[in-house]
């Protein structure tokens, strides 16, 4: 897991406080939240592209990327935009996200959350606990139970068809 030795040992003891019931059924899901961060594989156009299919598909979606190099982000941003992008600058000293990143999101409730990052990273952990949603879907990382559902991109496999993957694996959960 990526991030500082402090930051990881507080996460430990952080709970997903904002569990929601119990997940609709991706036919049902309407309102999604997607986290990621940016790297060879995941740059910004295939983060838009994400959002784009997800919109496709009737979703009502914003994203949260952590872009390392990113510029600091606004203060006035809103959840209501569909793609952000924050960089370190954006986290505290324990690699936590500052409140003006997470604060848009905190009020908002979300039928899904997807953490798309290929690897377990701090910033992006805190970030999807600290979300209102019925259902997480993450990286799989043995010392952390963040998410619902926890999955790993084998090495080789596309990004597309990893995502692809995921909707799979969401459209069987409560297909009713």
């Amino acid at each position: 897991m990526k991030g500082n030795t402090l930051g990881r040992y507080l996460f430990h003891f952080q709970r997903p406080t904002y569990k929601l019931g119990a997940f609709p059924g991706w036919k049902s899901t309407t309102r999604v939240a997607v986290l990621g961060t940016v790297n060879d594989n995941w740059t910004p156009s295939v983060w838009e592209g994400l959002v784009g299919l997800l919109e496709r598909q009737g979703k009502d979606v914003s994203a949260l990327v952590f872009q390392p190099k990113a510029p600091t982000l606004d203060e006035g941003t809103s959840a209501e935009e569909r793609l952000r992008f924050f960089g370190k600058k954006d986290l505290d000293l324990f690699s936590k996200p500052k409140t003006h990143v997470l604060a848009p999101w905190r009020s908002v409730h979300f039928d899904v959350v997807l953490c798309m990052s290929e690897e377990p990273i701090l910033p992006l952990l805190f970030a999807c606990m600290g979300t209102r949603a019925e259902f997480r879907v993450g990286c799989y990382e043995d010392s952390v139970a963040a998410c619902d559902l926890m999955l790993i991109r084998p090495q080789g496999m596309a990004v597309s068809e990893f995502v692809e993957q995921v909707f799979g694996y969401l459209a069987q959960i409560n297909a009713a």
